[in-house]
């Protein structure tokens, strides 16, 4: 038998409340084990399926959450370290002024996701 390697897949997901034409686009990253990157792919649309749901709000509409699709899907290692990172998202480009090459990350308090 294979050995196992760490994954990780990021799944889009689609929010829809009522009949509305517009929805939200949600992303979801999972970390998991997979005997090969065939093997990951459905483990990766087994998993995201999963959380696919759809239940009334408080206001009797129905919400959905549908997978799109798996956008993503990356091998890790056979093994990963504490701390390893699992994702990366390029942001804007932005002015940098003289005097702001010294950032303090412990000025900002982190939010949660929700998950």
């Amino acid at each position: 038998m294979m050995g196992r390697s760490w994954y990780s897949c990021m799944a889009v997901f689609l929010v829809r409340i009522g009949e509305q034409e517009v929805g939200d686009i949600r992303r979801s990253v999972y970390v998991f084990t997979a005997g090969d990157f065939a093997d990951a792919f459905q483990v990766a649309i087994g998993r995201a399926e999963s959380d696919q749901e759809s239940y009334l709000n408080s206001t009797g509409d129905t919400v959905r959450r549908l997978l799109v699709r798996i956008e993503t899907l990356d091998w890790l290692g056979s093994e990963i370290s504490d701390g390893r990172e699992v994702y990366s998202e390029p942001g804007p480009t932005v002015p940098i002024s003289a005097g702001e090459l010294s950032y303090h990350p412990l000025r900002f308090e982190p939010t949660q996701t929700g998950v």
